[in-house]
């Protein structure tokens, strides 16, 4: 037995609905000075609430004090007036929060509140009439508690400046008018420094007013960019989906015919042709080979990009995946005369065995193609609670300056000329995309003429995880011959093809072009089909997995069946236990491996116990 990590289509996540369109808010065009305008006028009036809760606990305190003190005439009506006064001012707070929050709504109501401040800031000015004169203590009393009132209510009203003068004039110019009138030096001097101070609180009324317009101006900038930047991430996004389907559409429409083109030089193969026509089949086999090289990475590529990998997680022993690997490169390291060696220990790590083996199969190939002397150690060994795996070689090596680039797509060392025998340059970017996918962390040492190591961080499994057995090739004295083979394909060139390819490995053939014709052409058969090759993509409503679906129904028996698709990602559920999806174009002895290992498990499967 050996373990089977074969090159084949990478497995496919279950086709996802595609997202739903949000809707979301655009810029709304509002002026930048507007919009700071009203963003800080927005922060005064949603602040209300804890500046009038402020206020009516200032005409607590302050009545208290003066209680003490001595003063009583008069005290509990201007207490009474001034919290009466600060709690309706809540009922036009609760009249614009019923508006809601649109800038309208907000300016409106700012403008309004202009006159409230004023009334309320009258009723701490009246306290300079009401209590002065007065003992001295009520009087210095009276002074600071309307001060700080009014000092203390810059950073509530600072976003609003309208309504802090209003209020500043409003409390200090009727207090600094009732010192006046005493008319001694002393209250005089005192009435000055009011006027001081009210000259004084505007300047740092304007420096918090301007940071917090500054702010929101600010925020408007990066709202404004934001939005452009949304826009031209929709913009990318419909041109990338647009470049996605017209990719689809061209990589389907030219599969079919490198595809058909594939199987008919198998067939020329099979014929007699003298020396200088097999030497032309053969350069074609070349030229399509290297096309089957390029859709194969492109395909892979696409599908890896499109989040369309499915991963499966299993516990993998390390030793005969790697040693696998170096069996099946050691023909071609024989031949260029280049050491392939394997240094690997017992050891089993978490991972998908399909994806690492398509990450570790491209770094060996890579390594052996660009190693002109040497050889290649694969190795792998225990580091801490992870496992490190490492392909080196001796080859050309990587200057620095290339080592991040040689994992973008068709870049190549070296190979400015595009020599396809030095690969195609897709081999490492899907390494990358594969690597991310599974988490490992991808390193590259290089020393340019010294050699490459690339190692892989893998995680060590549990002792306790299930150990994915190894994968049985299928076996190859099944024969072909004499089996009845249905083709199922709206391309008449792939049909034929496929038709002529089966007939000449002994097969009989019927081809039909889509359902409506398999059903009427399944009268005249004479014996039920031994396996069904249908495409994906067919005329009508029935797709292959329809066609399938109703061949089985129709003999009443689980046939065989493979769908050969140009379509780049195919929903996970195309494919079960009997059902086979290659992507085209494929190759013949792919082809006949595939269709091998179906009969093989399908005979398996019917076998009496």
């Amino acid at each position: 037995m050996s373990y089977d990590i074969r090159r084949r289509s990478l497995p496919l996540l279950p086709a996802a609905a595609a997202p739903h369109d949000t809707q979301r808010a655009s810029a709304d065009g509002q002026d930048a000075e507007d919009y700071a305008t009203t963003e800080a006028m927005r922060v005064f009036l949603d602040s209300l609430p804890g500046g009038l809760g402020s206020g009516l606990f200032g005409v607590a305190v302050m009545g208290f004090i003066l209680h003490r003190v001595g003063v009583r005439e008069g005290l509990a009506g201007w207490v009474a007036i001034q919290a009466a006064l600060l709690t309706l001012a809540a009922w036009p707070y609760l009249r614009y929060r019923a508006g809601g929050d649109a800038p309208e709504n907000v300016r409106r109501w700012g403008r309004r509140f202009v006159w409230i401040a004023g009334v309320t800031a009258l009723g701490w000015g009246a306290a300079g009439f009401r209590f002065l004169p007065g003992t001295p203590s009520a009087e210095l009393i009276t002074i600071l508690g309307v001060s700080t009132i009014v000092i203390g209510s810059i950073g509530h009203m600072a976003g609003h400046l309208p309504v802090y003068f209003a209020f500043l004039i409003g409390a200090e110019l009727p207090l600094a008018t009732a010192l006046l009138r005493i008319g001694d030096d002393a209250h005089t001097a005192i009435a000055i420094g009011l006027g001081g101070l009210m000259i004084g609180l505007p300047a740092f009324a304007l420096q918090a007013n301007r940071s917090l317009r500054q702010s929101f101006l600010l925020a408007h900038r990066n709202r404004a960019l934001a939005h452009a930047l949304e826009q031209r991430s929709r913009d990318a996004e419909q041109a990338n989906l647009a470049k996605s389907r017209f990719l689809a559409a061209a990589s389907h429409d030219l599969r079919q015919p490198v595809h058909a083109l594939g199987l008919l030089l198998d067939v020329l193969r099979g014929q007699e042709l003298n020396p200088a026509q097999a030497a032309t089949v053969e350069q074609l086999a070349r030229s399509t080979a290297a096309l089957d090289g390029l859709f194969d990475g492109l395909l892979d590529i696409s599908r890896l990009d499109a989040g369309a990998v499915a991963v499966e997680w299993s516990a993998i022993p390390l030793a005969p995946l790697l040693a696998s690997l170096v069996g099946e490169f050691a023909p071609e390291a024989r031949a260029r005369e280049l050491a392939l060696r394997l240094r690997a220990q017992p050891l089993t790590v978490r991972s998908d065995a399909l994806l690492l083996g398509r990450i570790l199969r491209n770094l060996l190939a890579n390594a052996l193609r660009y190693t002109p002397r040497g050889g290649v150690l694969v190795a792998c060994r225990r580091r801490g609670e992870r496992v490190a795996v490492e392909i080196r070689d001796t080859g050309i090596g990587i200057a620095p300056s290339e080592q991040e680039a040689v994992f973008d797509e068709f870049y190549q060392c070296g190979n400015r000329e595009r020599d396809r025998s030095l690969g195609l340059g897709l081999g490492l970017a899907i390494v990358r995309r594969l690597a991310r996918l599974l988490d490992i962390p991808l390193e590259l040492h290089s020393r340019p003429g010294r050699g490459t190591r690339f190692r892989l961080i893998l995680p060590e499994a549990a002792a306790s995880a299930p150990v994915q057995a190894p994968r049985v090739d299928a076996p190859g004295g099944t024969q072909l011959a004499q089996r009845f083979v249905v083709v199922v394909d709206d391309d008449a060139m792939v049909r034929v093809a496929t038709e002529r390819l089966f007939a000449g490995w002994g097969c009989t053939t019927a081809g039909c072009g889509d359902l409506a014709g398999l059903q009427a052409a399944s009268a005249n058969w004479s014996r039920r089909p031994d396996l069904i090759v249908t495409d994906l993509r067919l005329p009508g409503d029935a797709d292959g997995v329809a066609v399938i679906e109703w061949l089985r129904e129709e003999f009443n028996a689980p046939v065989p069946a493979l769908i050969m698709t140009g379509d780049v990602v195919v929903p996970a559920a195309t494919a079960d236990d009997d059902r086979v999806v290659l992507h085209k174009p494929v190759t013949p002895d792919t082809l006949r491996s595939a269709v091998l290992g179906l009969l093989a498990a399908s005979a398996t499967e019917r076998r009496p116990c």
